[in-house]
């Protein structure tokens, strides 16, 4: 008999443990959790430009409708990459991960003064690089609405991909996932995140971003379509102000400040509407191609900016010579330049004065002047020069003006003025010079005035460079205040 009872308490003890498991796990969450768990590994990074140490991440469940099931996790990214990992066992294979933090601010160079919060909804299943980023944070709420709408995960994602991508005037051809989409990698979905992310940020705070961020989900939760023209307008201010080399060069810096080679994404600037006008680059005319924005965003900055503030437009808007050739004067006297270099004034064919005067210009690039056919006034004293390139002048067939005084040069090339046949003043003084080529002012044909004064002449090199001056006739010379050794 207590043999039959025991089997009869262990029979009721393993229905009521069966009947238990088929019930609903979810803990009033209206979820539908599998009833086994599974492992899971997460790595990835959070990016706006990178996030900092120490952004919080907060990782909860979602049953297949994208409901939370009630099972949280939290971590913190561990570098200034944005990077975070975690090892979790989940009931189910949908993410939401949301995560607050400073980060890098791409477009100005500077770490943001506010944190930004970024999410994402993600499937575990298709990978365990989760990356989080401002197409993640745009796309969640859109893809949770069409989930539950009834559309499988796949498709929402696919769906909202598609509609997201629209609001920008990008194609998805091919595209990825948005949370496998990094700004250091080299594919074209690569580009399109930095694009998108870069054209959000433009000139914002964090305040404005969010809020804008937020304006544009909530827009197209319903139907995928962005129908605040106020936003509308916004992007497309946003791509025109754009400066593209700046977001190139602040990215590369600070990965390189943080020991990390960067490239940028080659299609990067693909994805930007610079003209403003509803077409991004890649579609619009080849005028906005990398070498046309580098026709002035990267030149010298002080002379960059000085571009920008004679034509009233911003580097990348000027495209061509047109922009340029009308430009008589330019004055960049005593701003800081410490070297010049080729293709710094390209376009400026109508320039016919230069004015470098009191900078700390070091060194000058060979063609630095080349196709300045208008120029008549160069100066360039009271520098650091030391010496000066081979040909240099070659292409200055109208310059009558040449200020060199006040450097540190202590020789000059053989012929580097041979081309120089309308100059008529030629101002040497105050440098180092001991000695010079024969014969090196003879082309001369127009010259004037000489001035080789408190140079470092010996009085052998003197006597010789009277004679060949006095030889040219009605050369005015002034060679006096020799500094010996």
């Amino acid at each position: 008999m207590k043999i039959v009872s025991l089997f009869m308490i262990l029979f009721l003890l393993a229905g009521c443990e069966f009947f238990g498991a088929s019930g609903d796990s979810d803990g009033g969450n209206g979820g539908d959790r599998n009833s086994e768990s599974s492992n899971y590994s997460i790595i990835g990074n959070v990016q706006k430009g990178p996030f900092i140490i120490g952004s919080n991440v907060t990782i909860q469940a979602l049953n297949s409708s994208l409901i939370p099931t009630g099972q949280t996790f939290s971590t913190q990214t561990t570098d200034n990459f944005g990077s975070f990992s975690l090892a979790l066992e989940l009931g189910s294979r949908y993410v939401e991960i949301m995560v607050s933090g400073y980060y890098y601010n791409e477009v100005s160079g500077e770490l943001s003064d506010s944190t930004l919060t970024l999410r994402s909804v993600s499937d575990l299943e298709q990978g365990k690089t989760i990356n989080i980023n401002i197409l993640t944070a745009l796309q969640a709420q859109r893809l949770t609405k069409l989930v539950q709408a009834g559309s499988t995960f796949e498709a929402a994602q696919e769906q909202s991909l598609t509609e997201l991508l629209d609001v920008f005037n990008i194609p998805s051809n091919g595209v990825l996932n948005f949370d496998k989409m990094d700004i250091t990698g080299s594919s074209t979905s690569d580009g399109i995140l930095l694009a998108v992310s870069s054209v959000m940020q433009q000139d914002s705070s964090v305040a404005e971003l969010s809020s804008e961020l937020s304006t544009i989900t909530t827009d197209i939760a319903s139907d995928g379509v962005l129908d605040n023209s106020s936003v509308k307008d916004s992007i497309l201010t946003s791509s025109y102000n754009l400066h593209m080399l700046d977001v190139e060069t602040n990215l590369k810096n600070r990965y390189e400040e943080l020991g990390q080679a960067y490239t940028v994404p080659e299609s990067f600037r693909d994805f930007i509407d610079s003209d403003g006008d509803g077409v991004i680059n890649v579609n619009d005319t080849e005028e906005y191609g990398v070498e046309v924005f580098d026709y002035v965003c990267g030149r010298t900055e002080q002379i960059k900016d000085q571009l920008e503030s004679i034509t009233g437009k911003s580097c990348h808007h000027l495209t061509s010579s047109d922009d340029l050739k009308d430009i008589e004067f330019l004055s960049l006297w005593d701003i800081g330049i410490t070297s010049l270099k080729a293709g710094d004034f390209d376009g400026l064919t109508g320039v016919t004065v230069l004015d470098f005067r009191r900078n700390q210009i070091s060194t000058i690039e060979p063609g630095t002047f080349n196709g300045l056919s208008s120029l008549e006034g160069l100066y360039v004293s009271q520098n650091q020069l030391t010496d000066l390139p081979e040909g240099i002048f070659d292409e200055l067939s109208s310059l009558e003006l040449l200020w060199l005084w006040g450097n540190q040069i202590t020789d000059l090339p053989e012929g580097i003025f041979d081309e120089l046949s309308s100059l008529e003043l030629l101002d040497l003084g105050e440098n180092q010079i001991s000695t010079l080529p024969e014969g090196i002012f003879d082309e001369l044909s127009s010259l004037t005035t000489l001035g080789l004064f408190s140079n470092k002449l010996p009085q052998a090199e003197i006597d010789r460079i009277t004679n060949e001056i006095n030889a040219l006739g009605g050369v005015s010379l002034h060679i006096y205040n020799q500094v010996p050794d």
